[in-house]
C-alpha cells in the first residue's frame, strides 16, 4: 500500500478524540507477525455542525480521489471519513447504533502515522519535542480519549492486490483544545462482585487468599 505524493492537508476545527494512542503508541506488526514499528493514532469525531471542517475533509478527499484515479474510480472504494449517524456502508460499526453517543451528530474516521506526532498545548507551544525536534515524555494522561483537539492530518489515495483500494488519513499532529469526558474508561462500571461476608474470628486466609 502506497501513499500518495498527492497528499491534502487541513487542520481541523475542535474533534473529539477515541481510542487515542497518539502519545504512547502501539506496536504494529506484519502478516508474518514480524514487528514493524510503531503506531500513533486516534479516531477523530468531527461535529456535524462545523461545516468548515467537514467541507475540508470532504474537498480534499474528491481531490485525491479525481487526481488517482480520474474518471475510473474502483467499486467499492474505502473512505474512511464515516457518518455517526448512518448504519451500514459508510456509518457506525455493527455492534453500535446509529445516532448515540458519542457518534451521534458527527462524522468519524481512524487517522494514523507511523511517526511519533507532535503533541502542541493550547499556546501552540511543543511539548512532546525539544527544540532540536528530539522526541521528549509526554504524560500519557495529558490528552486522552474524550478530550477536544485541533488535528493536522492528510489526506491519500492508496491502492493494494490484497486491501482494493481507498482513501485514507495521516495523522500529523495533534494541539490541545480542551478537555472532555472520558470515552472508554471502566472507572463507573460496576465491579462485578457481591461483598464476601467473613464470619466473626476467621481471617481472609480461610478464604484461600492467603498471601496476599
Amino acid at each position: 500500500m502506497n501513499q500518495e505524493s498527492t497528499s491534502n492537508f487541513v487542520t481541523t476545527g475542535p474533534v473529539r478524540l477515541s481510542y487515542f494512542k497518539a502519545i504512547a503508541g502501539k506496536d504494529t506488526f506484519n502478516d508474518s507477525g514480524e514487528l514493524t514499528g510503531k503506531e500513533w493514532s486516534t479516531m477523530i469525531l468531527v461535529p456535524k455542525t462545523d461545516t468548515k471542517t467537514v467541507d475540508a475533509i470532504k474537498n480534499a478527499i474528491d481531490r485525491v480521489t479525481a487526481e488517482k484515479w480520474g474518471s475510473n474510480v474502483p467499486k467499492g472504494l474505502k473512505v474512511t471519513f464515516r457518518d455517526g449517524d448512518k448504519d451500514g456502508k459508510g456509518g457506525v460499526p455493527d455492534d453500535v447504533e446509529a445516532g448515540a453517543a458519542p457518534y451521534g451528530g458527527h462524522y468519524f474516521m481512524n487517522v494514523k502515522s507511523d511517526r511519533r506526532v507532535k503533541i502542541y498545548n493550547s499556546a501552540a507551544e511543543c511539548i512532546s519535542h525539544d527544540e532540536d525536534g528530539n522526541a521528549i515524555p509526554v504524560s500519557p494522561d495529558l490528552i486522552v480519549s474524550g478530550d477536544y483537539a485541533f488535528v493536522y492530518i492528510n489526506c491519500y489515495a492508496w491502492s493494494s492486490g490484497k486491501f482494493g483500494s481507498g482513501v485514507s488519513w495521516g495523522l500529523k499532529s495533534v494541539q490541545q483544545y480542551k478537555k472532555g469526558e472520558p470515552l472508554g474508561t471502566n472507572d463507573s462500571h460496576s465491579p462485578g462482585f457481591k461483598p464476601i461476608g467473613v464470619p466473626d474470628g476467621e481471617s481472609a486466609d480461610l478464604l484461600g487468599f492467603g498471601g496476599f
